[in-house]
């Protein structure tokens, strides 16, 4: 029963009320003229009718308050269903996030393994290429993809797996930074014996010989010490060539051999019937030998003085690239003979 019918019967319960008291007070008083008989049934009739609107008054009350409780229980009901059903949503959601997460977690530490393998192809070909230190970097590389990768897996498997793999990949790295210092002792010889002898060679065509002689010896002793680095080694460290810087700060006065201090024109003359006015004409037909004289079909006696043949040999040795390369044992040893006869030559 709706509040708005209760209220209504109510209302007229009221009124047949207050009717009935005023019909009461009135026949109390005698200011009705009706009948005895007649006053009577109007009398039970108001009171019928008052009686009547409190019984369905106190029954809508009843009923409304019933319907009030259920329609609280309803929502009660409803609110629960409403939590319960939220709670297994959030649940739900949260177990496909922790899925998602478990799933992001192993692509991811299968990328960095993927990266770490694609690190250890850059060393390999670093270090074929004789690229040490990239090698040692890109070792260093795949090392820590591999390190953080067996930190995001679970599988105890996998993460020995990857902990041998990095592992070798440590030892590889030792061996390669141990091969990096032995070539870079080598090198270092390599390239102070170049420069030394460069610098011998310049201060030798230009009449300075004790500045020629210190270097000569200096060259000498720098190029055994390559040798004996190289002779002792357990590795090849010469299995890809050898690239020197070189540095002077000694340059020769002219290419014209003729302009050249301690070159007589008897000689120039000499060198001129064989084609030979500079000193590229000189290298170029003297070749690499070590007697550069020799090879140009003239006799050191025939010279004027053996100083003016020491001078010519040792235009045939000069180099002034800033680069140099040696590929092999031989090359270094031939550098270290020319120090040797261009110390004993002046």
């Amino acid at each position: 029963m709706s509040n708005n019918l209760t209220y209504q019967i109510a209302v007229i319960t009221a009124i047949g009320g207050f009717a009935l008291l005023a019909f009461l007070a009135a026949a109390g008083m005698g200011l009705l003229t009706v009948d005895e008989p007649d006053m009577a049934f109007i009398g039970i009739f108001l009171l019928l009718f008052v009686s009547s609107g409190f019984v369905f008054s106190t029954i809508s009350l009843f009923v409304s308050g019933n319907n009030k409780s259920a329609g609280k229980q309803a929502q009660t009901a409803e609110f629960v269903d409403t939590f319960e059903t939220a709670g297994y949503r959030q649940s739900a959601g949260q177990q496909v996030q922790t899925a998602d997460t478990t799933e992001q977690t192993e692509t991811t530490a299968m990328d960095l393994r993927d990266d770490g393998d694609n690190a250890v192809s850059d060393a390999i070909e670093a270090r074929e290429a004789g690229n040490l230190s990239d090698a040692v970097d890109y070792y260093t590389e795949a090392i820590e993809l591999y390190y953080t990768a067996a930190e995001m897996v679970d599988d105890s498997e996998a993460q020995a797996e990857i902990e041998d793999t990095i592992e070798r990949l440590r030892e590889d790295r030792s061996e390669i930074e141990a091969f990096h210092d032995d070539r870079q002792s080598v090198t270092q010889a390599v390239e102070a014996g170049e420069e030394n002898l460069q610098t011998a060679i310049v201060a030798h065509c230009q009449g300075e010989k004790t500045l020629s002689r210190i270097r000569y010896r200096q060259a000498r002793e720098q190029f055994a010490n390559a040798i004996d680095q190289l002779e002792a080694g357990e590795t090849e460290l010469l299995r890809t060539p050898l690239h020197v810087s070189v540095t002077s700060d000694s340059s020769l006065r002219s290419q014209q051999l003729a302009s050249l201090p301690g070159i007589d024109a008897d000689t120039v003359g000499r060198l001129e019937a064989h084609g030979i006015l500079t000193i590229e004409d000189l290298q170029r037909e003297a070749g690499s030998e070590t007697e550069p004289l020799a090879a140009l079909g003239l006799d050191a006696d025939e010279f004027n003085n053996a100083d003016v043949a020491g001078r010519l040999t040792a235009l045939c040795w000069w180099n002034d690239d800033s680069t140099q390369t040696f590929r092999d044992l031989e090359a270094i040893r031939r550098q270290h003979d020319r120090a040797v006869a261009g110390f004993e030559a002046t």
